[in-house]
Formats: C-alpha cells, sequence, structure tokens
C-alpha cells in the first residue's frame, strides 16, 4: 500500500474511532395551571389555564472525530411522542406539538446537523460550525431543552485558550423545540428580520472572570452584558463563594420603535442591573441575588423585552442567562425590585434537595404590587447507575393578571391577583 493511501487510511480509523454514539430515553410530564394571562375559554378570558403535557423522547447523538485531525460533523436526532392527558394549552410547554386541529401529536426533529472543522493557532483552539446547531451561552441567544431541543441554521465559531472562550455567531432561522422546520426570524408585528449576531467573550484571570457579549437582531434590537465576578477561596471568611455583578441592557432599534406600541414592551431601552452572591458548601450551594430593572413605556407598563425574535411559527429567542431563567418575564417590570434565594443540598451521594424563593415589588395604579414563587426540588441520580436522573419539581406562585402586552387587569381600580402551580418531573437515561 502506499504511503498516501496508508496515512488516508489511518486518519479514516482514527476519524470513526474517535467518535462518540450515545442514546438517551427521556420522559416530560409537567402538570400546570395559571389564570395570570388572558388565556381560558369563559367570557372573561382569565379563568385558571391548563398547560400540562406528557411525553417521552429518545434521542441519538452522534459526534463523529476530527479527519485530518480538522474536519468532521454533530448529528442529533429526536423522536417525542405524547402520552397520557394533554391540557388545552399544552402547546405553551413546548413539549409536544399540536397539528392544524390543536391536538397533541408526536414529531421527529434533526435539531443539530452541523459540519466542523478544528485549528490550532498559537494557544488558541479554533472551531467552526456550519449547519443547524444548538447554542447554548450564545450571548442573547436562548438554548430551548424540552423533549427535544431548539435550534439555529448559523455559522458559528468558539475559540478558546486557557483564559480566553470566545463565541461568534451569524444566524439566519430558529427552529423551536416543538417545531420541524426552521423557521424566518420575525419582528413581533410579522416584519422580516433576515439575520442575527452575536459576539460573546469571556476572560478568566485567577480568581477573576470578565465577561461581555452582544447580540442584535437586524434593525430590531440589541443586547449587551457587562459580567464581572469574583471568586473567593476556602480560606475567605465567607468561605469558598462567588460574587457576580451584571448589566444587562438591551437597545430598541429602528424596526423596534416603528411598531405599534402594544406590540413593544419599552420605548427606547431596558436595562436589569443585579448583584447575586453564590456559597459552596461540602455538600451542598445556596445564593442570594438582588436585581433592578429599568424599562420605561410611555404608553403601557414597561417590561425587559426577552424575545430577540419571533418567528413564523410563534418561537422566540430570548436571553435567559440570568438567574431566573425561564421564568425571568415574570420578574423584570419597570421600576421592579427582585430579590431571590436558592439552596440545595446532598443528602448522600444518590439523591440532592433543593429550594428557590423570589419575590419582586413594584408600584402599579397607585398600589405597592408583590409577586413571588416558591418551588422545591427533587433530585435522585443514583451513585449506582451514572447515567440515569429523575427530578421533580413543585412550584407556587403569587403574581398580578396581565395582558399579553403587560397590560395589568384593573377592576374598580385595581389590579387583580393571579395564582399558579406546577408539578414538573423529569426521567433521563443515557445508554
Amino acid at each position: 500500500m502506499c504511503p498516501a493511501l496508508s496515512y488516508a487510511n489511518a486518519d479514516f480509523d482514527k476519524f470513526i474511532q474517535d467518535g462518540d454514539l450515545s442514546f438517551t430515553y427521556r420522559m416530560d410530564y409537567i402538570y400546570l395551571n395559571s389564570d395570570k394571562y388572558g388565556f381560558g375559554s369563559d367570557e372573561s378570558g382569565w379563568s385558571d389555564y391548563n398547560q400540562s403535557t406528557w411525553a417521552q423522547s429518545g434521542k441519538v447523538a452522534y459526534k463523529s472525530g476530527y479527519y485530518n485531525d480538522h474536519f468532521g460533523f454533530d448529528l442529533d436526532l429526536y423522536a417525542v411522542d405524547p402520552i397520557g392527558p394533554q391540557g388545552e394549552g399544552f402547546a405553551t410547554r413546548e413539549v409536544v406539538r399540536a397539528d392544524s386541529n390543536g391536538d397533541p401529536v408526536g414529531f421527529t426533529k434533526l435539531p443539530q446537523a452541523v459540519l466542523k472543522q478544528k485549528f490550532m493557532i498559537n494557544d488558541f483552539s479554533v472551531e467552526l460550525f456550519e449547519g443547524r446547531r444548538t447554542l447554548k451561552e450564545y450571548g442573547g441567544t436562548s438554548a430551548e431543552d424540552n423533549a427535544a431541543t431548539s435550534s439555529y441554521k448559523s455559522i458559528t465559531s468558539e475559540i478558546k485558550s486557557e483564559q480566553w472562550d470566545i463565541k461568534l455567531g451569524y444566524l439566519l432561522a430558529y427552529s423551536d423545540s416543538d417545531e420541524i422546520e426552521d423557521a424566518d426570524f420575525l419582528t413581533a408585528d410579522g416584519e422580516d428580520i433576515d439575520y442575527m449576531v452575536t459576539a460573546d467573550a469571556t476572560y478568566k484571570n485567577g480568581a477573576d472572570s470578565y465577561r461581555y457579549y452582544i447580540t442584535e437582531s437586524q434593525d430590531y434590537l440589541r443586547k449587551q452584558q457587562f459580567r464581572y465576578s469574583h471568586s473567593l477561596g476556602p480560606d475567605s471568611w465567607v468561605g469558598p463563594a462567588k460574587i457576580t455583578a451584571t448589566v444587562l441592557y438591551e437597545e430598541a432599534l429602528s424596526n423596534y420603535k416603528a411598531m405599534d406600541s402594544s406590540d413593544r414592551m419599552f420605548d427606547d431601552y431596558a436595562v436589569i442591573y443585579s448583584l447575586d452572591a453564590d456559597f459552596y458548601y461540602d455538600s451542598g450551594f445556596a445564593k442570594i441575588a438582588y436585581y433592578y430593572t429599568e424599562a420605561n413605556r410611555d404608553d403601557g407598563f414597561g417590561k425587559y423585552e426577552i424575545n430577540m425574535a419571533s418567528s413564523e411559527t410563534g418561537g422566540v429567542q430570548g436571553s435567559q442567562d440570568i438567574l431566573t431563567s425561564g421564568n425571568a418575564i415574570d420578574y423584570h417590570n419597570d421600576d421592579e425590585h427582585m430579590i431571590a434565594l436558592m439552596a440545595f443540598y446532598d443528602l448522600n451521594p444518590s439523591f440532592t434537595v433543593g429550594a428557590d424563593y423570589r419575590a419582586g415589588m413594584f408600584t402599579y395604579a397607585g398600589e405597592n404590587q408583590v409577586e413571588d414563587e416558591i418551588t422545591l426540588v427533587g433530585v435522585w441520580h443514583p451513585e449506582n447507575i451514572p447515567n440515569l436522573s429523575v427530578s421533580t419539581v413543585i412550584a407556587w406562585d403569587h403574581n398580578i393578571k396581565v395582558g399579553f402586552d403587560n397590560t395589568p387587569l384593573l377592576v374598580d381600580g385595581k389590579t387583580v391577583d393571579s395564582h399558579g402551580r406546577a408539578v414538573v418531573s423529569t426521567v433521563k437515561y443515557t445508554f
């Protein structure tokens, strides 16, 4: 065999041998009832709305090695099937799809089908990705991880060294976690957005970490985050801990300002200031955080806008890179102060319990308003079955009723209380 052919065969063998193939079974059960928004079928439109869903899914994930140390591909395939009863608002959970009649249906999805290249330039590892890809911690983009995952049609790059972690992205379309095809980006009033771009850089220097990102949806919204973290060692007076300060700023661009006020969440800009402290223990973790939001809106009640864009299928692309994650939009009204407390404790190597409490305080219609939520968490991760996890979350919340444009419902000039309750359980096993 000629040397060139032998070398090529060796490269191909390495390409195959370095690949990783995994299978994951997952079951998601969500019981969720809320009367916060204008859902429901009664005449008032403010009745309790059942958004419960139940589904199982299977995932096949393949990550190839690199041919010639440079070229490879990743491929994920999901199959999702509804099981058990579904609430009338099941589709809001983005776990299973709704057909043309509004009934739950199963689906298959390819959320990740991407070519990848890897190079070394001095001390930097440079990776390039082209295709449909799930993006996590990419600036102001979001990552939905339900029975299936969301994904972007994109060209992205990740540049890493011992101190730097840089992510760049040019995004052309979006597929929500319960959608099969890519969907074009749209403004809230249905106008086209041709692209989104993002740049996200983290620099670590000893105990200090700095992060900055900027994400822009064409002529619509621009988001920037400035974050500084300082880690404390075990010899500090509080033990091992991390203190983080963040400013999350978003600016309305021309197409956002041109929309009707009912489609906007703020007029010119919105900003969230936050300070949080994480404490690490041998058998647990605790967090305390404070947030303050500015989101002025002359014609309506302002709110931090989580959606960088909408899509033809109703999916959204928002920044959830803050403590409250998917519930962030409930605690970031104009001039709102929010506190959050979180604690987790390992009862033993196989079982973890935790609790999370959040409360937001603001003024509306001359009244002091308080919205809060308490969440209890249990996670079983058996030591002798490392690929299995079973989690259960129980939550209750108190809020005020609002419309989809964030306008509170008033009766006799006063706000109206809303209440929600949820049980979420997830089983995951990877083969």
